[in-house]
């Protein structure tokens, strides 16, 4: 069980270093897709604009109806334009459309209230198109009502312009833009409505396009409108767009997988969703590799467990190895799935340490535009606050002043303003400040500042102004806005058209100022300029990081180097724009993978600067470690490698060493000798293998001359057949039988069991052999045999030592054999009949007591009688955890009686070893088997009885194993 421990508890480390990595690797895989669904998102935000979108197909819809009119098709044309957009956008658009120049309502037109406004409409945009009016005789044309007509916020300027835009035209709860159409024979004034899915429309319609290509590419996607509760058009989302449990409720970005498939969603809107959906990335399964490590894992571990129970072990030489191999190879599996795990981390601590720093870069520089804005802001008010513009002498040094301001700080315009809202003066001449009613307006709302700040009760023209100024800035209540940030540099934003005005109160005559100065920059030229040159200083400090900013109200960008992927950068703009968060990403290009974050800056008026940095100096610290991991590895391995033919050399090499000696002592070859390597624990062991090599070899010497103690041929003796057979349980055996012709031409029969067995019980046995074979000749009957053998083993052995024995002598003319049993087990006699005789007749053992008495008894063999002598080694072997004993015994060798003693001694053998199995023999086993032959010989005449001879080689004594049944000997 510490060998299944040794071996599973590290397997089972290395099974969760394993799924640790695989899943690893999953994430990654799931966020590469997860960033390729993205990108896509991405791509389609670039064109998600619906206002610039419905511009596009409005603008198209006209230029195929034109050229068709050209074609002199043209009203069938428009209105099937028109009808298009109408299918396409439900709800989006009407078209009022007249007949020009007769003004006829045509047919597919929407109904209209007023349709000499209309008339009105056309006219004056026929004449500034078509006929080439000036701005003012166009205008001219303009009646009453008409702006009234089109939308409560139209300018009389957005009926004079060549650019097709979409002039915004109505608010509240009628939010609407319109743009006039003039083509040869009809003019269309098309109205686009904000319908509550307003956010999606344009993604609507985009991917209604791009569905084909996209479905080539295995990419479904849809928009979502959670107010409208419209599901998506694809079935691809069923289960995946209902609710949170979707993830369609959440703001911002949200991943998720459905069905085996990615999910992307972004909220555009409040309630407007796009999602793309896309297949798995097959390039790697978590689920299929952990099924089959774990299945692998479960059938090693029941292999191992199947071997403990069964007490199957390796080989010594073979766990070493297995312990060489997992103290090598699983501190190298270790190294290398921490190092990919350190790595891993690696790579994500850098890249959010170069975001982070990315981060404080922008932060950084957001707070320097506000430290630069009030830099400037307390220049200009000390440089600036004492102007006076009284005299000629007095306005002279003071524009002198002001424009030296202006060129130094990169200002636009700049005027001065009197408390009647008169213009003082204004840079660059009449006009900066547009036509004479936006300069009456403008000067309206310095009157009603000045009044403000002088704490004056006169508001004449306040009202009106503000409300004028409310609409063009974007501020709720200019007035009171501007006269409380005097001196400061501040945001006249509507929308992202974005601006930055300074006014200051100059001229100050008895408590009161006279004057205000006004200084404008131009949209985006404050923050261009001052992102230039942060840029440019960042870019001598961090030449790693590069800026690139999108300023919003000029449509235009910022970077100081070129930047072939700025489309890649805009999307992310986009999107930061979008969710005014700040957005983190990455993106390859060219070959190279790149960092960005990009972040709206709040103190620069919401412009939205992107910090990207090449990832190589990351990719290169980590091919650094990798290196250094391949080479601790290396060195693990060669240490490893070294150790091995260390462990080889002093371990596997002896350890092969005693195998071949322990390989050679079952070939019963002891003269094989072990090499001592050294003085340690193998060396010793070796010398001690020697040592009992060398008491092996003179065993096996004393197994060959107690092999020469026993008879090796089989007797015949007249009628009488007599075979004998002992097995051994050690090398050397204490059982004995012996056959010897007599001089009287009788036949000496003897089976002994000395106690015990091995060296003792050997010597014991050649000494009796000795004794009896000093007697021959001497001795008459069993008993005078046995007495002087007895008298031997008591003197010498002095009962540390006794020895059973059944002696017999045949004699082949009486066909009787006269025996003494000493204590041995019974013989049986198997009559012609079946019937078995149990000679239970027994005396003491051989060299147990002094005072034993020895009585002789005489057997009578009828043809076909048969005499079987065994040793108890034969009966008392266990099968089952029972001794066989004689009961079991008797009938066995009854019927596995044959016609020659040799085949039945086989027969026997092989019956009791196929009890036993293969359970080690525990004691020598001894067989000895005398016949008579069933008839006589008819062919034998004579009277006299054959001597006894020696009829055939019998099989080697010290056997262990039982061969097959001896060739019959010949009679």
């Amino acid at each position: 069980m510490s060998g299944l421990v040794f071996l599973v508890v590290p397997g089972l480390g290395l099974v969760a270093g394993l799924e640790r990595e695989w899943e690893a690797r999953e994430q990654e895989e799931l966020a590469i897709g997860f960033k390729r669904l993205d990108d896509v998102i991405l791509s389609l935000l670039d064109r998600s604009d619906t206002e610039v979108y419905l511009l596009d197909q409005l603008n198209e819809a006209a230029d195929r109806a034109d050229r068709a009119d050209r074609a002199r098709d043209g009203a069938g044309r428009l209105e099937a334009e028109l009808d298009r957009l109408r299918r396409l956008f439900p709800g989006q658009f009407e078209f009022q459309a007249i007949d020009w120049p007769a003004g006829r309502l045509l047919p597919f037109s929407d109904p209209t209230e007023d349709l000499e406004a209309l008339r009105n409409v056309a006219d004056v945009t026929w004449g500034f198109r078509q006929e080439r009016l000036s701005e003012a005789a166009t205008l001219a044309r303009l009646a009453t009502g008409t702006l009234r007509f089109i939308g409560p916020c139209t300018g009389r300027d957005m009926l004079v312009t060549n650019r097709r835009i979409l002039r915004f035209a109505g608010a509240g709860n009628d939010r609407r833009y319109f743009l006039p159409l003039s083509m040869r024979k009809a003019f269309v004034l098309a109205f686009v409505h904000e319908t509550p899915d307003w956010g999606i429309v344009a993604l609507g319609d985009l991917l209604r396009r791009l569905a084909p290509r996209l479905e080539r590419q295995g990419v479904q996607a849809g928009v979502y409108d959670l107010a409208a509760g419209r599901l998506p058009p694809s079935p691809a989302m069923e289960g995946a767009g209902d609710g949170e449990a979707g993830g369609m409720a959440e703001a911002g970005w949200r991943h998720f997988t459905e069905g085996g498939r990615l999910f992307s969603v972004y909220a555009v809107t409040g309630t407007g969703r796009v999602w793309v959906g896309g297949t798995r990335p097959p390039a790697f399964s978590l689920t299929g590799r952990r099924l089959l490590l774990r299945s692998v894992a479960g059938l090693v571990v029941i292999l191992l467990l199947g071997a403990t129970w069964r007490q199957e072990v390796l080989p010594l030489r073979w766990r070493l190895l297995l312990l060489f191999v997992f103290a090598v190879g699983l501190p190298l599996l270790v190294i290398q799935v921490a190092g990919r795990d350190y790595l891993r981390d690696l790579r994500t601590r850098r890249t959010t340490e170069s975001l982070d720093r990315a981060d404080r870069v922008l932060v950084e520089l957001d707070r320097r535009f506000l430290e630069r804005k009030a830099l400037m802001e307390r220049f200009m008010t000390r440089r600036l606050r004492g102007l006076r513009f009284g005299t000629p002498a007095e306005r002279a040094a003071a524009v002198r002043r002001v424009r030296r301001v202006i060129d130094r700080l990169d200002i636009f315009s700049g005027a001065v303003i009197d408390s009647r809202g008169r213009f003082l003066w204004e840079s660059g001449g009449s006009g900066r400040y547009g036509d004479k009613n936006n300069q009456r307006f403008l000067g309206l709302l310095i009157k009603g500042v000045l009044d403000r700040i002088n704490r004056s009760e006169d508001e004449d023209g306040g009202p009106s102004a503000g409300f004028v100024m409310e609409a063009i800035s974007g501020l709720a209540d200019p007035i009171a806005q501007i006269a409380e940030s005097v001196g400061t540099i501040m945001s006249m934003a509507r929308e992202v058209q974005q601006s930055w005005a300074f006014f200051l109160p100059i001229h100050r005559d008895q408590d009161r100022f006279r004057c205000l100065l006004a200084l404008h920059w131009q949209r985006g030229e404050f923050e261009q300029a001052f992102l230039r040159r942060e840029m440019r200083a960042w870019r001598r400090r961090a030449p790693d990081l590069g800026l690139y900013a999108a300023l919003p109200s000029r449509n235009e960008s910022v970077a100081v180097q070129p930047l072939p992927f700025r489309a890649r950068l805009n999307r992310l703009v986009s999107i930061t724009q979008a969710g005014q968060v700040a957005w983190r990403d990455w993106f390859r290009w060219g070959g190279r993978r790149y960092l960005a974050l990009a972040r709206r800056l709040g103190g620069l008026g919401g412009i939205t600067v992107v910090a990207f940095q090449d990832d190589r100096p990351i990719r290169a610290e980590l091919e650094r470690v990798r290196g250094r991991l391949l080479g601790f590895t290396l060195l693990c391995a060669g240490i490893g490698i070294f150790l091995g033919l260390d462990l080889g050399r002093r371990f596997l090499t002896p350890i092969a060493d005693l195998a071949e000696g322990v390989a050679a002592i079952k070939r019963r070859d002891f003269q094989v000798r072990l090499p001592v390597s050294g003085r340690d624990e193998l060396g010793g062991l070796a010398a001690t293998f020697n040592r009992v090599m060398a008491g092996l070899s003179d065993l096996e010497v004393g197994r060959i001359v107690q092999e020469s103690l026993f008879p090796d041929r089989g007797v015949t003796c007249g009628e009488f057949r007599i075979e004998g057979r002992t097995l051994p349980a050690g090398a050397l055996s204490g059982d004995y039988f012996d056959l010897q012709v007599l001089p009287d031409r009788r036949l000496l029969v003897l089976v002994g069991d000395v106690t015990g067995h091995g060296v003792p019980a050997a010597l014991v046995m050649a000494m009796a052999k000795a004794a009896i074979a000093r007697e021959i000749g001497q001795a008459a009957d069993p008993v005078q045999f046995i007495q002087p053998l007895h008298r031997i083993l008591l003197r010498t052995m002095a009962r540390r030592r006794m020895m059973t024995c059944l002696l017999g002598l045949l004699d082949p003319a009486r066909q009787v054999l006269d025996c003494v049993n000493a204590g041995h087990n019974y013989p049986i006699v198997f009559r012609q009949g079946g019937a078995a005789e149990i000679l239970e007749g027994s005396s003491m053992p051989l060299g147990s007591w002094s005072r034993a008495i020895f009585q002789s008894f005489t057997i009578a063999f009828a043809p076909g009688d048969q005499l079987f002598v065994y040793s108890d080694g034969l009966i008392e072997a266990e099968t089952g955890g029972e001794q066989i004993g004689l009961e079991t015994m008797v009938p066995a060798v009854q019927a596995r009686l044959a016609p020659t003693p040799a085949e039945t001694i086989d027969r026997v053998l092989a019956w009791q070893r196929g009890l036993v199995g293969t359970s080690p023999q525990a004691d020598d086993i001894t067989v000895l088997v005398v016949a008579r032959r069933p008839t006589a010989d008819p062919t034998d005449t004579t009277s006299e009885v054959p001597p006894c001879r020696h009829g055939w080689r019998r099989e080697t004594p010290g056997s262990r194993i039982a061969r097959g049944p001896s060739r019959s000997p010949t009679p």
